[in-house]
């Protein structure tokens, strides 16, 4: 979870970077561009910002999950056609990582809960406020427009006393919830032109969206600036559905209608809704926008606009985020090397009385051979409730290394079995033996942990045969044969 969080935190962050970029482009743009190819900009942009969840995820915590097991002390079962693979993605061992993660879960489960509350005590108490439209008139222009907009869905209309603007709720059975007051027929046409507008767009789609972005990245100011600018683009996209064409005589009237919605607008409304009137820091460019018409801007240059963005927002977030680093033990070895390394791993081993270096049930998450980024050198093993628990020498011999400060490895033991063998055990939590020392098989060398390049607590486990790497299999047959 921390590794989600870390990924969320620099994706926001370059997201964020990208979306002030494009306020400052379109604000000082001079040509101006639809509001509905703004939206797809902005649309872009909150996609992006839920791509953790895709990226780099194939073997996202190595060492903790696992993809085989070992059913005895010396017997293993690899599931076949697994490979090794490291987390792109080390987590530091700070405990401030997780209270973060913690805090942002929390904030993320509490933004959901008030939006979810909000929601549904404004759709209950609307609902008690509104009655059916019976006007034979009005619902035979909604069922008019709904056709000439090709909209297939029942679409209910309501009148209400609980707000003062027309306002459109429900993704899957969308009513328009329409005010008490002295419009014209024209006027109601034009306003309810502009709710079904938003019915044929799916936009109560992007704002659920945009409530779920919200709610993962409620720590980022961008996230809410791109919402501003997404809910008012949105607004004066439908404008320009509804005027398309339209005499100037036709745009006073819309243009007059929208400001007395405005100012007659004294309450919010949950996000999940499309509403007439807008945010009044831009009800001007509004009405400028209604009696000079929208941009000349093309849909296809819209599109490009917006796939575009896409696209920066991926490579941006992807150079940010960190590359899988290889450790001591998963240095890269030239292409020509594999095969060497393959062969040494091949050659007949003398078997004799070894003792795996931990007990119990065991998972096998990274085998010795070719991995995803590199060649692994050793056997990777792990289960639930493994830290802390003791490492055993494979068998007798001398401590040669006892490393507590491998930024790779982190705290790490070699032992020389004097026969041309040599093991290493890394990523321990903690060392009980010193260089020089002797140690008998079996004997306790170690404490199991998540030390240096790790993602989880694991035995990193190697074998060397006269300086040259095998895999640890061939000294347990049972793991050659099922692997």
């Amino acid at each position: 979870m921390e590794r989600i969080f870390l990924l969320i935190v620099l994706l926001s962050a370059a997201t964020g970077i990208l979306a002030l970029l494009l306020k400052g482009f379109f604000r000082f743009s001079k040509k101006q561009y639809r509001a509905r190819s703004k939206c797809m900009v902005w649309t872009a942009l909150l996609l992006s910002m839920m791509l953790p969840f895709s990226i780099n995820m194939e073997k996202p915590f190595t060492g903790v999950l696992p993809t085989g097991t070992v059913s005895s002390q010396n017997q293993f079962t690899l599931l076949p056609g697994e490979t090794a693979a490291y987390a792109g993605l080390q987590i530091p061992e700070n405990n401030w990582i997780t209270v973060f993660t913690w805090l942002w879960l929390g904030g993320m489960a509490l933004m959901l809960l008030v939006k979810f509350i909000c929601y549904a005590a404004f759709s209950s108490k609307l609902k008690q406020q509104s009655e059916m439209e019976r006007d034979a008139q009005i619902n035979q222009t909604v069922k008019e427009i709904c056709g000439r907009l090709g909209i297939r869905r029942q679409v209910r209309l309501y009148r209400t006393t609980e707000t003062e603007t027309p306002l459109l709720m429900g993704i899957f059975r969308p009513s328009i919830y329409l005010p008490e007051n002295s419009w014209t027929a024209k006027q109601e046409k034009l306003v309810l032109l502009h709710e079904l507008s938003h019915c044929k767009s799916h936009d109560l789609l992007l704002r659920f969206l945009l409530m779920l972005v919200t709610a993962v990245h409620w720590f980022n100011p961008a996230v809410y600036l791109i919402g501003r600018e997404l809910k008012d683009d949105l607004e004066e996209a439908c404008d320009a559905a509804v005027l398309e064409q339209s005499s100037m005589e036709t745009r006073k009237l819309y243009g007059k209608t929208v400001l007395e919605t405005a100012c007659r607008q004294s309450t919010g409304f949950p996000l999940v809704s499309a509403t007439f009137a807008t945010h009044h820091s831009r009800l001007k460019n509004r009405c400028q926008r209604i009696l000079s018409g929208d941009g000349a801007l093309c849909w296809g240059k819209g599109l490009m606009i917006g796939a575009c963005s896409l696209a920066a927002a991926l490579v941006v977030a992807c150079a940010l985020i960190p590359k899988p680093q290889v450790s001591a033990d998963d240095q890269k070895v030239p292409p020509a090397s594999f095969q060497h390394e393959l062969e040494a791993a091949a050659a007949p081993v003398e078997v004799e009385s070894w003792l795996f270096p931990l007990e119990g049930d065991l998972y096998v998450t990274a085998p010795y051979g070719e991995g995803l980024y590199s060649f692994h050198k050793g056997l990777d093993v792990t289960r639930e409730g493994i830290s802390g628990e003791e490492v055993h020498a494979a068998k007798a011999g001398v401590v040669v290394t006892a490393n507590t400060a491998s930024h790779a490895y982190g705290n790490y033991v070699v032992i020389d079995h004097g026969d041309g063998y040599e093991t290493l055990y890394a990523h321990c939590q903690s060392l009980a033996v010193e260089e020089g020392q002797q140690v008998a098989q079996g004997e306790t060398i170690a404490f199991v942990g998540s030390t240096g390049n790790s993602t989880g607590p694991h035995l990193h486990f190697e074998v060397q045969k006269n300086g040259e790497l095998f895999d640890p299999a061939q000294i347990f047959p049972d793991l050659k044969e099922l692997g």
